[in-house]
């Protein structure tokens, strides 16, 4: 009994009924099955999910399904469909697998976590270079390298690891995850933080102190 409070099953006659609060009900739900609905209720069921602030992908590959597939924010139509829904679409599933749907959200999320990584990585390893440069003119020290020395060291160590990046495997909490907020971009404030103030100058300060003894 306790199960129906995370899902619902709503009829297609049953909603033109619903108020406002029912369908804040529904969706609140964490599985929510629509029957028997009609083209114009795919569309009703779309734009409710929407003014909830959801992200919807819809499926559909017949005619009537072109609107709900244009209005919602992935419209993925079937290679088998009509003409229409592909049009409408915004992806075309060409071996009408739904397998596919959750196969491509694994590989996208997976593509942002190693371009996140390389990001990183790539932000960090700079600010070890221009604090060896202020060393210089500031203090007067020995320069720690030259500018010959740091292009090696950026073509060296940043194409190598960056397509090695690249080839990462998925970790295993990938999919369990909640999706990403839309306002959530691959370089955010908080990876700008972390490579600047703390990752960078770790790697600065185990650089300097290199530097003093090679200097002494």
């Amino acid at each position: 009994p306790s199960s129906r409070f995370f899902w619902e099953i709503v009829h297609g006659e049953d909603i033109p009924n619903l108020t406002d609060r029912d369908w804040d009900r529904i969706i609140s739900k964490t599985s929510v099955v629509f029957s028997r609905t009609t083209p114009e209720q795919k569309l009703g069921i779309v734009e409710q999910c929407q003014k909830r602030k959801h992200i919807i992908a819809m499926t559909g590959d017949g005619v009537n399904d072109a609107p709900a597939l244009k209005k919602s924010d992935i419209g993925v139509g079937m290679g088998s469909g009509s003409d229409v829904a592909k049009q409408a679409a915004d992806i075309i599933l060409t071996d009408d697998n739904f397998a596919s749907i959750v196969a491509a959200i694994q590989e996208g999320r997976l593509m942002f976590d190693n371009i996140k990584k390389l990001m990183s990585y790539i932000l960090t390893h700079l600010v070890p270079e221009v604090w060896g440069i202020l060393v210089h003119y500031c203090f007067g020290m020995p320069i720690g390298q030259t500018s010959l020395q740091i292009l090696s060291i950026d073509l060296g160590t940043e194409i190598p690891p960056g397509i090695a990046m690249c080839k990462e495997p998925f970790e295993d909490d990938l999919m369990k995850r909640p999706p990403r907020r839309r306002d959530k971009y691959v370089i955010s404030k908080t990876m700008l933080l972390y490579c600047y103030t703390y990752t960078a100058h770790v790697q600065t300060i185990a650089c300097f102190l290199a530097y003093c003894c090679i200097f002494w």
